[in-house]
């Protein structure tokens, strides 16, 4: 894309910068993956599938920029809090820089999937999730039981 549309960003706009990035994970995933990195790859592969179904949701539902402006809202927010009070950023700064951007709201995959499955899209969007994501989420991305465990002989 040659600009994001700011506020005007449209469904559309948002699931062909999806569609951007995956192609971008999945270039990057192939390299990692031929440099013997798996750690690497298998997280960017988790990253691919994630973007792949918020840009099917975004093109079931109309409200995916929305959603995620307010993620965006909310990420500035977290990013800078450890600034706040000091004398360079004062709280209602970081309030009014958020407040242009949106409500803050925490945005999680399960949004997604909800709404793809109330908009009646497509069941096949379901299936990455339950094949790819959740085993790479459980294997790889967090440090569960499972995660852990991979790294002892059994």
């Amino acid at each position: 894309m040659d600009r994001w549309p700011g506020k005007e960003a449209t469904s559309k706009d948002a699931a062909q910068l999806s569609v951007l990035r995956s192609l971008d994970l999945q270039r990057l995933t192939r390299t990692s993956s031929r440099l013997k990195q798996h750690e690497a790859a298998a997280l960017l592969a988790r990253a691919s599938v994630e973007t792949t179904i918020v840009g099917i949701w975004c093109m079931c539902d109309g409200s995916g920029v929305e959603a995620m402006q307010s993620d965006n809202a909310y990420s500035v927010e977290r990013l800078m809090l450890p600034l706040l009070g000091s004398i360079f950023l004062p709280p209602d700064a970081v309030k009014t820089a958020v407040g242009k951007l949106g409500t803050p709201r925490r945005f999680f995959i399960g949004v997604p999937l909800e709404s793809i499955k109330r908009a009646d899209g497509p069941r096949a969007a379901q299936r990455p999730y339950d094949i790819y994501y959740g085993p790479l989420s459980s294997f790889f991305a967090r440090g569960t039981g499972m995660s852990l465990m991979r790294h002892t002989k059994w």
